[in-house]
């Protein structure tokens, strides 16, 4: 939640990279084909610029997650905050598109346990336990 927050914020602020504010965005990338899962935080600046992630776009910082989670049923791959609104696209690796009401993000915890990240079309981010 906070990495989506940062991306976010990153678009609002006008955050500048090498001078200029890319104007495809910042966006958060899950990456569930890796073990552990993982997640990046990039700037939306491949020559294509569309809105979700590809392999052109630069990566700001990666994480991984704890090897006791995973991402689970993974509805959106990437979050994309473009500036200077902050207009948020989400894709499932099929091109972007703006988001219209929530987006949810499952994190299968250790235990059959499970965390949940919702994103609303304002911006909203909320962790709970329950869908």
């Amino acid at each position: 939640s906070l990495v989506i927050k940062q991306a976010q914020m990153m678009a609002l602020s006008g955050k500048q990279i090498s001078g200029s504010r890319p104007s495809g965005g910042y966006g958060v990338y899950l990456d569930d084909s890796t073990t552990p899962n993982s997640y990046k935080l990039f700037i939306n600046d491949s020559v294509t610029a569309s809105y979700e992630y590809d392999a052109g776009d630069t990566v700001v910082r990666s994480f991984n997650l704890s090897e006791l989670v995973s991402l689970d049923s993974i509805v959106y791959t990437s979050m994309i905050f473009v500036p200077p609104k902050g207009i948020i696209y989400v894709s499932s690796c099929a091109g972007g598109a703006l988001l219209s009401g929530t987006g949810l993000i499952t994190l299968r915890l250790e235990g059959n346990r499970y965390a949940y990240i919702e994103i609303n079309e304002q911006g909203q981010t909320d962790v709970r336990k329950t869908p």
